[in-house]
Formats: C-alpha cells, structure tokens, sequence
C-alpha cells in the first residue's frame, strides 16, 4: 500500500574530504605528507610480512600434526577444543559490542550446528596442541611466572575501564591460559628457526 509520511529533517552533514598536503599530517601528528606516505607504507608492509609469518606458522603446525602418529585422540579433547572455539567466538562477538545469541540468529545456526562444522578444525588444532605440549616438553621450553605476570599487566591496561574483562584476566585460569599460550609461541619460534627457510 502507499503511504503518506511526514519527516522532520533536523540536521544535515557533509563530509568535506580533506587535501592530502602537509596541513593534513600535521594534523594527525605528522611533520609532513612524505612522512605519511612513509608510514603508510611501513604499515602495509608491516601487514603483509605478519600476515606471511601466521601463514608460515599455520602451514608448519599443520605439517607437524599431520606427519605425527597419534593414538586415537579421545571424544573429550575434542569436544574440550570445541568448548574453546566456541568461547572465542564468543569473546570476539562481544568485544565488538555485539550479543552471541543474536550472533547466533544472523546465522540461523545453534552452537551444535557450529560444532559439527568444527570437527575437522578441531581434531586439528587437538593434534597441533599435543604436539607443541611434546615439543615443549623434549625441548624444556617454558616461561617464567615474571614473564607471565608481565603480560597480565599488559593485558590488564588494555580493559582500562572495563572492569568485568579486567577481573577476567586477573584470574588463575586466565593466567594458566596465558602460561600455556607463551609457552607455545616460544616453542613454534624454535621450529621456525629450525623448519621455515629464508628466501
């Protein structure tokens, strides 16, 4: 049906877009336009050779677990790792400010619709963990309790006003998270330096 409407217009904005000069990176901090480009360039640079390393690492942990021989992984250890990917999920939702049930509704799924999804990804980062746990272990790789407290406190300034995030990271659990995940970044930078070439 047609429908007549009324709208009050109250406020109009233009966006002006600005010139790209001096003027403007000094206004952002910067002494000049070269300089922007600069770190522009350093940024994107910066972005590639990160998002190289991750595939690197990716590529090497999922070598590593396919070429391990593993007894049969228990239904536990799966469903644990599922419990997991799902509370990450969770978090990243919620830190964009959004509702994981109303996450869940745009998608039509439940979360037992995710975990079906999440079998092959799961038995995978299952092995990936057990593998890095075995290579920590032979190794005698691991972190020091001032190294893990140090980076609570990083984490802890980052939820500057938000108190609920920062008693979540003050936690035992939450510190034993950060324990087990240090302790794994140091064991993949040992395989790198072992297993990824230099071009």
């Amino acid at each position: 049906k047609n429908v007549d409407a009324e709208v009050k217009l109250k406020e109009i904005y233009k966006l002006d877009k600005p010139e790209a000069d001096d003027e403007f990176a000094k206004s952002i901090g910067l002494k000049s336009m070269d300089e922007l480009k600069e770190k522009i360039t350093e940024n994107l640079k910066k972005e590639q050779e990160d998002s190289e390393k991750s595939r690197q690492e990716r590529d090497m942990l999922e070598l590593l677990a396919n070429k391990t021989k593993f007894d049969e992984i228990p239904e536990a250890l799966i469903n644990d790792e599922l419990d997991k990917m799902t509370h990450e999920l969770e978090h990243s939702v919620e830190q964009q400010g959004g509702k994981f049930s109303d996450y869940l509704g745009s998608l039509g799924k439940s979360v037992e619709d995710l975990h079906a999804g999440w079998q092959d990804q799961a038995v995978l980062r299952v092995k990936v963990a057990l593998v890095l746990r075995e290579v920590a272990n032979v190794e005698g790789i691991d972190v020091t309790d001032e190294d893990v407290s140090a980076e609570i406190e990083k984490q802890v300034g980052f939820y500057e006003g938000n108190d609920k995030m920062k008693e979540q990271v003050e936690t035992e659990q939450y510190r034993g998270y950060m324990r087990h995940r240090m302790r794994n970044q140091e064991v993949i930078k040992m395989l790198r330096e072992v297993m990824v070439k230099r071009a």
